[in-house]
């Protein structure tokens, strides 16, 4: 396979996504594969849970059944958490796999990277532990400051500017860093199942080699993700609003007629304007996957070509080697200058 640069490996990859998810496939399969795009993205999750001040006058058992419900509830919110993680995480695998072996069958790939996962979530807690630890004495300082509350009402705002920025300048390396780990590592754990650490260490071998070349990938993928996600939003902006007109008419032509009915159509109306909804919000989910899961494809896809010239294992699974079958001529026929072998008779005779 030739080695793509960054420009030129975007229109193979959108090749490839189009040809696994919707060219000549049932919409089920291009709508599977979207949600498996979509389940690898859910790689983690926050919830936050305070007590404002306000409840501290209710009586004490109030007070400590709200705190023993919240607790509960953050307990309910770390399990599920966890568990989208997990998902997440190995969905990462299943969805790399359907790109690289062209398969749209998820049941086997679920279960070929059970043992992989795992090794895949530490390195990404540790991957977050260094975006966040930075972050503590930063937030730290910042509550002080509120609690303090020393200046006037514009230190607040200008203060949080200041954490807003700190947290955007640390974002950008933890997305670089995720994206390069996401595009370079995961495969060789994927394909040969070798640890991260000597994933990491063949990316930085590749890194050495052609630096310029991967950090423009990387930043050319960070800012047309930045893009497209804008017009994919706006896309969808345009969508909610033609698709909702049919549903508008559907449910103006059975409440005109029956609006001044009795109860029993109010009811029939109501019903069906709540059907409509259903409806319209279920079209909408379907939308959203679709699309947002065709933009992520294309986004894992577009990497996949990238590395595939650099990682032959990987760039003969894209575009498998053409092997010619070698072609052995007959043997000639005799000519009659040829007198090997005995002479033939003039006048053969059948054997008696």
């Amino acid at each position: 396979m030739r080695r793509y640069s960054a420009a030129e490996a975007i229109g193979p990859a959108w090749e490839q996504t189009t040809e696994l998810m919707w060219r000549h496939r049932r919409w089920q399969t291009g709508l599977k594969i979207a949600l498996v795009a979509l389940l690898a993205e859910m790689g983690g999750a926050s919830f936050n849970f305070s007590m404002p001040g306000r409840y501290s006058h209710l009586p004490g058992a109030v007070h400590a059944a709200m705190v023993g419900l919240a607790l509960l509830l953050g307990f309910v919110f770390l399990v599920l958490g966890v568990i989208l993680f997990y998902v997440g995480s190995r969905m990462q695998f299943v969805h790399f796999s359907c790109i690289a072996f062209r398969d749209t069958t998820i049941a086997p790939l679920w279960r070929r990277y059970g043992r992989l996962t795992w090794r895949w979530m530490g390195f990404k807690i540790l991957l977050m532990l260094a975006f966040i630890v930075p972050l503590i004495p930063v937030v730290l300082i910042f509550v002080r400051g509120l609690a303090q509350g020393k200046a006037g009402a514009a230190t607040p705002f200008a203060a949080i500017l200041g954490l807003m920025g700190i947290v955007l300048l640390l974002m950008v390396p933890f997305i670089l860093l995720y994206t390069a780990a996401r595009d370079f590592v995961l495969p060789s754990v994927a394909l040969e199942g070798t640890t991260v650490r000597f994933g990491l260490k063949r990316f930085g071998l590749w890194l050495r080699a052609e630096p310029g070349g991967i950090l423009g990938f990387l930043f050319l993928r960070l800012l047309l993700g930045f893009v497209l996600g804008i017009c994919a939003y706006i896309a969808m902006l345009f969508a909610v609003m033609i698709s909702a007109i049919p549903f508008v008419v559907a449910g103006l032509l059975v409440w005109l007629p029956l609006r001044h009915a009795s109860t029993a159509g109010h009811i029939f109306a109501g019903i069906f304007g709540v059907l409509l909804c259903v409806v319209f919000l279920a079209w909408m989910l379907v939308l959203t996957i679709a699309v947002f899961g065709t933009l992520l494809t294309f986004y894992i896809a577009w990497g996949t070509y990238y590395l595939g010239g650099r990682y032959p294992l990987l760039g003969d699974l894209l575009e498998p080697p053409v092997v010619l079958d070698t072609f052995t001529p007959p043997p000639s026929m005799p000519s009659e200058d040829d007198s090997s072998g005995p002479d033939l008779p003039l006048n053969p005779q059948p054997a008696g």
